[in-house]
């Protein structure tokens, strides 16, 4: 089996371009290597690079015109920075709408068998805490620059397979955590912040909610939709380990066993306070989180402990 990860030198899609070369599957990644993505997330991992951006179809097309067809195409690049959204929007726009279209012609182009396209559990909008759980049928309603872009993409994604019969099935998991992350993620910032002794700028209150899913979980999910998952269907997935931001801060600073002082800044424009999904129908094809939040924090912790030098030199303006 031949797939073509997009996105797989980012955070989420190194991990997932790992999950499925250890499965076997001779994997190509498709990445612009702007912003997020980094070739040293793929180190030691038997993969094939192409180098391209969504935005010019001519250089998806050529990724098809050199490896040929592909049995599968794993859709996971983005933008996907809230906080940057909010300073310019036309990336998002350009990349997660236009650059997901122009795949979708592609892949309609070359007959490609299935489709995995990624969302997020924020193109649902946000939760009051007394609310229950987002389901795949719970009506979208982003709340900010970023996710608006994101459930675009899904409705391009649903409209190709309703208007072309595009072989595309959506996934939309939680608030992931894990190695490789952006430092400007909360946790790994927060991570820095305590272990170089300084505040912990926190938004407003330091209450919002959100369900943490360590990236390995992540990864087998979008595995298994891949390989099981219906054509056209939706899936949630999440950890069912839903936390507060001050809450795992505090979880945080008890594996780095060090004491923080935390400062309440002016909370973000859009804030969305709560973020929960219902992942039963992805459990019945067989998926279960399998990491629960302080082995993942650990694992996380640790990674970024061996990579400080590296980091440092490449988010020396992120991390301040």
């Amino acid at each position: 089996m031949k797939v073509l990860i997009t996105g797989g030198c980012g955070f989420i899609g190194s991990q997932v371009v790992r999950e499925f070369v250890n499965a076997g599957y001779k994997t190509v990644v498709f990445d612009s290597l702007e912003y997020s993505g980094f070739k040293q997330h793929l180190n030691e991992v038997d993969c094939t690079f192409f180098q391209g951006n969504l935005k010019n179809i001519e250089d998806i097309k050529d990724v098809f015109v050199e490896h040929g067809c592909f049995d599968l195409v794993i859709h996971a690049a983005a933008e996907s920075s809230v906080d940057k959204s909010i300073k310019g929007y036309e990336d998002f726009i350009m990349t997660n709408i236009l650059g997901s279209a122009n795949l979708f012609q592609v892949c309609l182009q070359y007959k490609v068998p299935k489709i995995v396209n990624f969302g997020t559990d924020e193109v649902y909008g946000h939760l009051k805490r007394e609310d229950s759980s987002f389901t795949e049928d719970t009506p979208i309603n982003p709340r900010n620059i970023y996710s608006a872009s994101k459930a675009s993409q899904l409705l391009f994604a649903n409209a190709f397979k309703e208007t072309f019969d595009l072989p595309v099935v959506n996934i939309c998991p939680s608030n992931c955590y894990g190695p490789r992350q952006l430092p400007e993620k909360l946790l790994p910032r927060m991570m820095y912040l305590i272990e170089t002794e300084k505040d912990l700028p926190i938004y407003g209150t330091g209450q919002n909610i959100r369900e943490w899913l360590f990236v390995e979980d992540a990864a087998r999910a979008v595995r298994v939709v891949a390989e099981k998952g219906i054509i056209g269907e939706t899936y949630n997935v999440g950890s069912e380990n839903e936390k507060s931001n001050l809450s795992i801060i505090s979880i945080l600073g008890g594996i780095l066993n060090k004491s923080y002082s935390i400062n309440f800044v002016e909370d973000r424009k859009g804030h969305d306070f709560r973020y929960s999904v219902d992942c039963s129908k992805i459990k019945k094809l067989g998926w279960e989180p399998q990491v629960d939040i302080r082995t993942g924090l650990e694992k996380t912790v640790k990674w970024y402990k061996e990579n400080w030098i590296w980091l440092e030199e490449n988010y020396k303006a992120v991390w301040k």
